[in-house]
């Protein structure tokens, strides 16, 4: 087996099975399905060509499986995307993940995908799995196992969320979001202070309840450190 050392770039990408899933599934019916390939086809299109792709061997055994034809589709797209290698620390910090996380034992191809991208160093996993990968409260937990072991976990995405620019040009409702924000901050000269002092104003005259949660962190925080101490 041959193994190369990763090169020297800016952003990169591991494709986790489900891109290819969505790249190429066929028509649907189901309009959030759509939506996905949609996006999915749009970023491979438009934005791959940015990043430096990755996958795993766990990624061809994955597509190889299904309908044939379509197998073979996915197979070829991958044709020159090259494989991070699947070592003993991969392998390690996968254990870790299913043992210390809340990932269950089936989803031990998940918590591979995930362990490869993260030892490897990649900026950025990219998935539509929002049951076990792409998971708010999952990926919390991973990224502590990762840090106990001296790893930072990637940056896990949909497409969507690496469409750049581009998405958001799509998206009416956050035109109009980024238009009243940029209004705002004009009429405020951009001035952070001011636009803070005005916020602070309205807040104390809302006559709503304010809560204050930084000064609980702040004593958890001290309560951490003073454990990890003794």
């Amino acid at each position: 087996m041959i193994t190369y050392d990763l090169p020297c770039m800016s952003e990169t990408v591991y494709i986790e099975t489900s891109i290819l899933g969505y790249l190429t599934a066929r028509p649907t019916r189901n309009l959030v399905l759509a939506a996905n390939i949609e996006v999915t086809r749009e970023w491979w299109e438009y934005r791959r060509s940015t990043f430096k792709l990755y996958i795993s061997q766990v990624v061809l055994d994955e597509v190889s499986q299904g309908d044939s034809e379509i197998a073979a589709n996915r197979l070829e797209i991958l044709n020159e995307v090259p494989l991070v290698e699947l070592n003993e620390t991969v392998r390690n910090l996968a254990a870790q993940f299913l043992t210390r996380s809340n990932l269950p034992p089936k989803a031990s191809d998940d918590a591979v995908h995930i362990a490869a991208a993260t030892v490897h160093g990649l900026d950025y996993l990219l998935t539509w799995n929002c049951k076990h990968i792409a998971n708010a409260q999952i990926q919390r937990k991973l990224a502590e196992i990762s840090l106990d072991f001296g790893y930072q976990l990637p940056v896990i995405c949909t497409p969507y969320e690496l469409l750049g620019e581009s998405a958001m040009l799509q998206d009416e409702i956050l035109v109009e979001i980024h238009k009243i924000r940029e209004e705002h901050a004009k009429s405020f000269n951009y001035d952070l202070d001011a636009m803070f002092a005005d916020w602070q104003k309205k807040q104390a005259e809302s006559g709503r309840k304010v809560i204050n949660l930084s000064a609980k962190r702040g004593l958890k925080i001290q309560m951490q450190q003073t454990d990890e101490s003794c």
